[in-house]
């Protein structure tokens, strides 16, 4: 593998599935690339794979370790009921976290990103404690020999106030 990325902040870059087979031209530019997206739902189980589980993602893994950048893999629901559902049930929420060490695994991934858009007020202690909960599996499971690496898409704006972001902060990276 190459010597890690030289630059002085985290950079973080979004690849979504459509885009497999894009051509990274600056990899010494970036830190981490987050595959876009495996959907997740009410259950914690994956509901779409996209193309996680194809020999293209374990060439962008590759790809990118080879270049010191880490790869990790989005965990992805859009819809608040199901957000809500998974969350609310302590049974759902380690089943999504089992799902997220299964798709570590399957590529080498070095984490996880996730990206619940549209939760719910009425689980936002829920949302730092599944955060929590998966930060600490994430570090157990030690993907690739490291703490690994859990992060979240935040919203643009939280209107409804369901993101408690000092407390999400602590739990992930």
């Amino acid at each position: 593998a190459q010597a890690a990325p030289q630059v002085d902040r985290e950079v973080f870059a979004y690849l979504p599935y459509w885009q497999a087979g894009y051509d990274f031209p600056h990899w010494e530019l970036l830190t981490t690339v987050a595959f876009f997206a495996v959907a997740v739902d009410e259950s914690g189980l994956v509901s779409d794979y996209s193309l996680w589980g194809e020999d293209v993602m374990q060439d962008l893994v590759d790809e990118a370790h080879a270049h010191g950048v880490r790869l990790v893999v989005t965990l992805q629901n859009f819809d608040d009921e199901e957000i809500a559902a998974l969350l609310s049930d302590p049974a759902k929420r380690a089943t999504a976290i089992e799902t997220c060490l299964s798709l570590i695994a399957m590529h080498g991934a070095d984490g996880i990103n996730v990206d619940f858009e549209r939760v719910s007020l009425s689980v936002k202690s829920e949302f730092v404690t599944f955060m929590s909960d998966l930060k600490d599996a994430v570090d157990e499971a030690q993907p690739n020999g490291t703490e690994g690496h859990v992060t979240l898409a935040g919203p643009a704006i939280d209107g409804a106030g369901a993101y408690d972001y000092d407390e999400l902060l602590i739990h992930t990276d």
